[in-house]
């Protein structure tokens, strides 16, 4: 037997789904045979599952990463209905919550996770997980799951993509948690809790990370790119030309290639393509659909009733067709497929898979990249995904405190991407020159009209302009002379937008103006540095209260080095 197929931890690790017929197995020293696959949980989920129940002792949330297809349905079912089962009283349950809408990926987890049984004290038991949609189930049953189920421990799967500050999960949870004091442990599991661990390391989430070790028989983003079997959707011929599906009504030469590649391999064989939208996926499958008189080929997609049909395991499916009929289909999805479900068996015959994401790093690899992870044994697939994406994607699963690192924000940042949907570039990283700046004071329109002691003292410098300039452009409004050091910013010009004003006035209140942000559009003439600023001195003026702050630059400025941000908008930073 294969050193993959790893001995149990005990007897209580061998399972079997509810409805499992006795049919075609054989009991063999205590291990469960069904059509020559082994029904167990390897020992790196085992290890997971540990690892979490160890930190739920002394953490109210934990934050599992495990890389994609890894085994973590068999690490929640071992954690659920073993470990934390063990000290449940009765009638205490897990709630087991998804946040992906796909239909296909609920049933999966009720089958692998609420109808399986587990064995305990020398007989099978049934399950304690109770599997749920965050929408609609969650949403319109928080308060009822948590007190009727008994809930003890909430397992929030592929949470970054539940995690929001508008989402179900904190408008029905996470609020009332932090808020009362409700009694329940959470473990956030994902390959991308990108926002969960974001917020950890600022401070702002109290709860234990765990990342598992990657085993080596695990064929993931990592051997994928080791074995350059990535074609860069970005670039794919080395002279930076991108990788399309269309030219307006036709195939491209670069997709036609592959889906003759493709097609033209022996045996049966699947073949996933992402479309942008609805008429790019229907005008896909019409047009792949005429290379039926030439090979054996359908299309399907579109909806999802055409995805379970390729996903299913009856005999009038197409898995059926392509595992028992060497035929050939290609799967065409749009947001489908995105993270959790596990195509099974069907990996071994998986042969071009077309990954048409490119700006997050967390859907451009939990995708179908994704979903032809795991533990099997088929390299002979043909990817074209972003490889700028997987190589970061490759990064964070080798150590994920790297997005703690400016080095690493700023390079994900200048290459383009973003983490996830709620953990955005807030700006890039740059040069730019910063200017010593002093504020002045404040001052009244009557303290021009009085000449006053304080403001002439400001002005017995004629390179930042004269009372002259000073009394046409306040008391006057006159705009400033083309070679005039002065510039203004006043509270009239801000009719239809106040809020933008306040905020200039404060800076001044608190001395904290960037000269050169407020007066950027006023550059030094042609023959000098264009970046370097002309004027010298700004007025941010009030017209209602009739006051005015002074603001001068007095020097030429240094080059200062901005660092990229990051903005989290998830629950975990509320």
């Amino acid at each position: 037997m294969e050193n993959a197929f790893n001995k149990l931890f005990d007897l209580f690790n061998i399972y079997k789904l509810n409805n499992t017929s006795k049919k075609n197995e054989i009991n063999t020293n205590n291990i469960i045979y069904k059509d020559d696959v082994i029904n167990q949980i390897y020992s790196n989920s085992i290890k997971l599952a540990n690892n979490i129940n160890d930190a739920l002792i002394d953490n109210n949330i934990v934050v599992a990463i495990a890389p994609m297809q890894f085994g973590k349905t068999d690490t929640v079912h071992y954690l659920s209905n073993f470990l934390l089962s063990k000290n449940y009283e009765q009638g205490e349950t897990t709630l087991f919550m998804t946040s992906m809408s796909d239909s296909a990926l609920l049933i999966q987890n009720k089958e692998s996770l609420e109808n399986r049984k587990f064995y305990f004290d020398n007989k099978w038991n049934d399950s304690v997980t109770h599997v749920v949609k965050m929408v609609p189930d969650f949403r319109d049953n928080a308060i009822d799951y948590l007190k009727k189920l008994n809930v003890k421990v909430i397992i929030f799967d592929e949470c970054d993509y539940g995690s929001g500050k508008n989402s179900v999960f904190n408008k029905n949870l996470f609020k009332l948690i932090k808020t009362n004091k409700i009694d329940v442990k959470i473990v956030l599991i994902s390959a991308t809790p990108y926002c969960a661990v974001n917020a950890i390391f600022n401070g702002e989430l109290n709860a234990k990370i765990i990342q598992t070790d990657t085993p080596e028989n695990y064929f993931g983003v990592s051997k994928m790119l080791d074995l350059n079997m990535i074609k860069d959707i970005n670039d794919f011929d080395g002279q930076g030309t991108p990788y399309r599906l269309l030219d307006k009504f036709k195939l491209t030469n670069e997709f036609s290639n592959d889906l003759d590649w493709f097609i033209n391999e022996n045996g049966g064989g699947l073949a996933i393509v992402r479309a942008e939208d609805k008429y790019n996926a229907n005008t896909l499958k019409t047009l792949i659909e005429d290379y039926s008189d030439k090979y054996e080929v359908i299309a399907v997609g579109v909806r999802f009733s055409s995805i379970k049909s390729v996903l299913g395991d009856d005999s009038f499916t197409w898995k059926h067709s392509i595992m028992h009929e060497n035929k050939k289909i290609v799967l065409i999805v749009i947001n489908a497929l995105s993270a959790g479900k596990d195509l099974g068996s069907l990996k071994n015959y998986v042969r071009l898979v077309i990954e048409t994401r490119k700006k997050m790093i967390a859907n451009g690899s939990q995708g179908l990249v994704g979903r032809i992870c795991g533990y099997h044994k088929n390299k002979n697939i043909r990817i074209i995904a972003s490889k700028n994406i997987l190589e970061n994607y490759k990064l964070l699963e080798d150590n994920i405190s790297i997005i703690d690192d400016q080095k690493f924000i700023d390079s994900i940042n200048d290459s383009g991407l973003d983490f996830s949907t709620q953990l955005r570039k807030q700006k890039k990283s740059k040069t730019k020159l910063k200017y010593e700046t002093i504020v002045n004071g404040i001052f009244k329109f009557d303290d021009i009209i009085n000449k006053s002691k304080e403001l002439m003292d400001n002005l017995n410098n004629p390179e930042f302009g004269s009372y002259d300039e000073f009394y046409n452009t306040i008391i006057n409004n006159k705009k400033s002379s083309a070679n005039s050091p002065i510039n203004t910013q006043r509270s009239s010009k801000y009719k239809k937008n106040k809020t933008i004003f306040n905020i200039i006035w404060g800076e001044c209140q608190n001395n904290t103006i960037d000269f050169g942000s407020r007066f950027h559009r006023f550059r030094a003439e042609k023959n000098d540095d264009p970046r370097r600023l002309r004027i010298k001195r700004g007025l941010i003026i009030n017209d209602e209260t009739k006051q005015f702050y002074i603001v001068d630059r007095i020097d030429n400025g240094s080059l200062i080095k901005f660092n990229s941000e990051v903005k989290n908008e998830s629950c975990y930073n509320n």
